[in-house]
């Protein structure tokens, strides 16, 4: 009689399950630090992309981390690592670069976009310098959008990863 029936180890599951479940509660802690460090971040590129446009008002102070961020890394992380998983070494790393800089990227961009944005829609402004209080600052959204734009890329190479080999499987 074999013991294998097919279905996945159990001890193997119930080690996956704490591994994301441990991965979820450390991102979500990690998040507000990242949260405090990246909304100083977008904040500085908003005003050397169009300081000449934008005020800054209020105190530059940021005390709770916004849900979005915790939410949005608390998930990024777990989904990453099980997409990264089956990589060799130097490949998840070559991944993990690649994912990085598209984070980077993503955010100077969108962080350009915004500070030109906000100036041209403003119709109150004092001789075409909007205001803006350090609290408004639209910061979540762009990391949203920007931890977004790194899983879809693991998303499109994992895809292409799985038809790759079901197409050598194939043949």
């Amino acid at each position: 009689m074999g013991t294998n029936s097919g279905l996945p180890n159990t001890s193997n599951r119930i080690l996956t399950t704490a591994v994301f479940v441990l991965l979820i509660l450390v991102a979500a802690w990690s998040s507000t630090f990242i949260d405090q460090l990246y909304w100083q971040w977008v904040t500085r590129l908003m005003k050397r992309f169009n300081g000449s446009h934008l005020k800054f008002a209020g105190k530059p102070f940021h005390l709770f981390p916004m849900l979005k961020v915790v939410y949005g890394f608390s998930i990024f992380v777990p989904v990453a690592f099980w997409l990264l998983r089956n990589y060799f070494k130097r490949d998840w790393l070559l991944h993990l670069i690649i994912i990085l800089l598209l984070f980077i990227a993503s955010t100077v961009l969108i962080s350009w976009a915004q500070s030109s944005l906000l100036p041209a829609g403003c119709t109150v402004c004092n001789d075409g310098i909007y205001t803006i209080f350090y609290n408004k600052v639209p910061y979540d959204g762009c990391f949203v959008s920007s931890l977004a734009i790194g899983l879809f890329y693991l998303l499109i190479i994992t895809f292409l990863r799985f038809k790759k080999r079901k197409n050598r499987g194939a043949l």
